[in-house]
């Protein structure tokens, strides 16, 4: 599973893993870069963030568990994931819940951007990962704002 673009966000740089081998480059890194989770949201408040062509995006923690549900049933009108980690979902995940969430992504059939902002550390990246197979569809995925380091983007490949 390599996907056309990969965001990590390696506060204060943005790694964008283009390719396996800059993915493989990159887990060679000797250094452990993390960052903090800056953006916040409540349930009915919503989550919102500008994209990198400049347009604001971004959904409820309704919103979400909704798009979640359509996601998991292949609903073809969910092709876009967003997620944050002050979602209280996302912070009462189980290591089960993210290999589900991988493997869900990968049986979907419609999906094609999938961003999850804040929530993740090396340990629950390489769990989501590892449900995470495969994907005819993903071309995108955004983990700006995560915990994750060298191990981490190591699980990715």
């Amino acid at each position: 599973l390599i996907p056309k673009e990969v965001v990590v966000d390696i506060s204060p740089r943005v790694l964008r893993l283009q390719s396996l081998s800059a993915a493989k480059a990159a887990s060679n890194m000797s250094s452990v870069y993390s960052s903090s989770s800056s953006s916040s949201s409540s349930d009915g408040e919503p989550f919102i963030y500008e994209s990198d062509n400049g347009s604001w995006v971004g959904c409820t923690e309704n919103e979400f568990l909704e798009n979640l549900r359509l996601m998991r049933e292949n609903d073809p009108y969910v092709s876009d994931l967003y997620a944050n980690g002050s979602f209280e979902h996302i912070q009462e995940m189980t290591d089960e819940d993210w290999v589900q969430l991988g493997h869900d992504i990968s049986h979907n059939d419609y999906l094609d951007d999938l961003n999850l902002y804040g929530g993740l550390d090396d340990r629950k990246t390489a769990l989501f990962f590892q449900g995470l197979t495969r994907s005819n569809t993903l071309k995108r995925i955004n983990l700006i704002n995560n915990g994750i380091g060298v191990s981490g983007i190591q699980s990715m490949i």
